[in-house]
């Protein structure tokens, strides 16, 4: 799925496949930020000139929710905490219709 967040459209491309090709044939000319769920086939992203890519924080999360359940509890929950102070700021910023301009 890929969505524009400024003219908030949202398209969904099936493809028969994972690969790196279909990212790379739908944003050949795109330039931006580019959040993406970390998936190996988008890093090609990461050298391309004038985009910025971003990481999902749900995934980031899965991973540390893992970690309290299985390694260090403590830890894990302070980072856990530390994402949602994230969500209720992006919630805010959402609600209040706030928008990020570079200056």
């Amino acid at each position: 799925m890929y969505y524009d967040t400024g003219r908030k459209l949202a398209l969904f491309d099936y493809q028969p496949g994972r690969g790196a090709i279909y990212p790379q044939s739908m944003l050949y000319r795109f330039k931006g930020y580019l959040q993406t769920d970390g998936y190996d086939a988008y890093e090609t992203f990461d050298k391309v000139e004038g985009v910025t890519t971003l990481c999902c924080w749900a995934h980031a999360r899965r991973k540390f929710y893992d970690a309290s359940k299985d390694y260090d509890n403590a830890g894990a929950e302070k980072i856990l905490t530390e994402i949602q102070r994230l969500y209720e700021i992006e919630a805010h910023c959402r609600d209040e219709c706030l928008t990020f301009r570079n200056r």
